[in-house]
């Protein structure tokens, strides 16, 4: 799952014009929402609505607030990541997960968010808007 990403960024959906290789495997081996809507379309109340089954109103989150997200599964129950694990799925987070503080468990059994990438290599993670290509910097 790719967070509320709008299909028409992926090639294998028809973009003719990037270059999204990892995507098109999860979407050659999986399935595709491509008239899906997010409830949520600002970062961080989406994240947190895929992330606990919960819309913004109800998970509290309705701006990109850094809050802490620790009552989420008393709210709503377990994170999905973590009931995906207890069903025999390994959870993997990678990238921008927003959610603070940023140790929280959310149930992953491995992740490597950008935060954490920066912290053990000593290099950001940006996108280009030109090209949307990843880059590392010193």
């Amino acid at each position: 799952m790719t967070d509320q990403q709008r299909s028409d960024t992926i090639r294998a959906l028809g973009n003719s014009r990037i270059h999204t290789p990892n995507i098109d495997r999860l979407v050659d081996r999986g399935v595709s929402f491509t008239n899906a809507y997010s409830p949520d379309p600002i970062c961080i109340p989406a994240r947190h609505t895929i992330r606990t089954g919960c819309e913004a109103i109800t998970t509290g989150y309705l701006g990109n607030e850094k809050r802490d997200a620790r009552h989420l599964e008393d709210r709503c129950g377990p994170f999905l990541a973590r009931s995906m694990r207890e069903r025999g799925y390994r959870t993997f987070l990678v990238g921008k997960y927003h959610a603070h503080p940023r140790d929280i468990d959310l149930g992953y059994d491995h992740h490597l968010s950008f935060e954490t990438f920066r912290e053990e290599t000593g290099h950001e993670v940006k996108t280009t808007a030109r090209q949307g290509a990843m880059v590392h910097l010193p």
